[in-house]
């Protein structure tokens, strides 16, 4: 039997076929050896004795009850709580493989790892979108992880999909207070202080979209969160051998942000704030970033800067999507 294994799942009035899904893919794991804490936030009753059926069945489930304070405090409960040497994040509605956390607990062990990454499935109402994986394993060391956070798509915004070693997950926390992006900003202090991860080119946690999830959310003045974090990032970057690449993670992903908000349908209030945000970008854009920046960004930069009512028009033609 190998090293305990945390597994952490924030719950608020999820649906009970959902939760119930959630929990059965955790319990039923080919990876026996785990604690399920489950972090109520705040709940009606009927989630919150559902949660507590869980651990009247079985001895590995652990229910905290929390007043509701949103998912990063719980998370944060979680992580304070947590017994076991490795930890991962799920969430209420979202299923894992049987093999998800024995894969990952033996990719963290053969590599002496101090965090693993696998793919996710995005599972819609009626369909999974299907995508193409190599299945093949990389390790990242050193400088190389906070560079590929920054600059590439590998290590992922989302804390799910993770096994990390709960040593290093103690020493990051959640930021309270934030509706969005508040998974990004645990990843990238993760990043920083991590010496080797592992990233597996294969899908083992299962990740529902739906309408009612915070990304569908149709509360824009959340999502600026996003926005405020990403710079946080930027300015949080304190090694100089890292910093253009820091500056260009924030020129990217406010560029993407405004695009994402025109999308959206933002509206006059919202504008005002993105057109912040946009004044921010070209005041504080070293011109170095440019060779980090795909031709398509450098494409949008540009016209953000020079023909802002084209960058619009085109903007308002996407679906605002958050995968980008």
């Amino acid at each position: 039997m190998g090293e305990l294994i945390s597994v952490i799942v924030p719950v608020y009035n999820t649906p009970e076929q959902y939760l119930n899904e959630c929990i059965k893919s955790v319990l039923k794991s080919s990876y026996s050896n785990i604690e399920v804490l489950i972090v109520d936030d705040g709940s009606n009753s009927e989630v919150a004795r559902q949660c507590d059926g869980f651990q009247e069945s079985d001895s590995r489930v652990q229910v905290i009850h929390q007043k509701n304070a949103g998912v990063s405090v719980a998370r944060n409960n979680g992580i304070r709580s947590a017994a076991g040497k490795y930890i991962t994040f799920v969430d209420a509605d979202d299923t894992i493989e049987y093999d998800m956390l024995q894969t990952l607990y033996d990719l963290c062990n053969q590599n002496e790892a101090d965090f693993v990454v696998c793919k996710f499935n995005e599972v819609h109402e009626n369909s999974i979108t299907q995508k193409q994986y190599t299945n093949e394993t990389k390790v990242i060391v050193g400088n190389n992880i906070v560079s590929s956070f920054y600059l590439k798509l590998d290590i992922g915004w989302i804390s799910c999909a993770k096994l990390i070693k709960t040593s290093l997950a103690k020493k990051a926390s959640f930021p309270e207070g934030k509706r969005t992006a508040e998974d990004m900003y645990f990843v990238w202090q993760l990043c920083k202080m991590a010496s080797k991860i592992v990233v597996i080119d294969k899908p083992y946690y299962n990740y529902r979209k739906n309408e009612t999830s915070a990304m569908a959310d149709k509360d824009l003045s959340k999502f600026f969160d996003t926005a405020e974090l990403i710079e946080l990032v930027w300015k949080g970057e304190e090694d100089s051998s890292n910093q253009i690449k820091a500056n260009a993670f924030f020129v990217n992903n406010e560029i993407w942000f405004i695009r994402f908000m025109i999308a959206r349908g933002a509206n006059w209030k919202c504008n005002e704030r993105l057109q912040e945000i946009r004044n921010k970008v070209f005041m504080q854009t070293n011109r170095m970033v440019f060779r980090y920046l795909s031709n398509g960004r450098r494409l949008e930069f540009l016209l953000l800067k020079y023909f802002p009512s084209l960058f619009y028009l085109l903007a308002k033609m996407q679906t605002g999507r958050m995968s980008e």
